[in-house]
């Protein structure tokens, strides 16, 4: 699920300078952030969402992560890593 969506789902009913107010944080920080804009998402900025949106910030910073392609998705195997090394023989 993406950042966006999840932040659209907890802000269910409420307005968006309600959010805003809540959050400590502008508006446009908000929109750009729910409309999917907004492509680095600070520690700072998480944290003051999650206390606006009322959701845990660490669900924030793994959705975060894995929208950004730092953490695979929930059930996915490791990425085998088992390459070997060629080395030149002139070295």
């Amino acid at each position: 699920m993406k950042l966006s969506r999840v932040l659209r789902i907890a802000r269910a009913g409420r307005s968006r300078k309600a959010v805003a107010a809540g959050c400590g944080i502008s508006t446009s920080i908000i929109s750009n952030t729910e409309g999917g804009l907004s492509k680095n998402l600070r520690l700072d900025t998480s944290f003051k969402l999650a206390e606006g949106y009322k959701i845990p910030w660490l669900v924030l910073i793994c959705v975060g992560l894995r929208e950004y392609g730092f953490l695979s998705a929930p059930g996915a195997r490791p990425v085998p890593r088992n390459r070997t090394r060629v080395r030149n023989p002139n070295d």
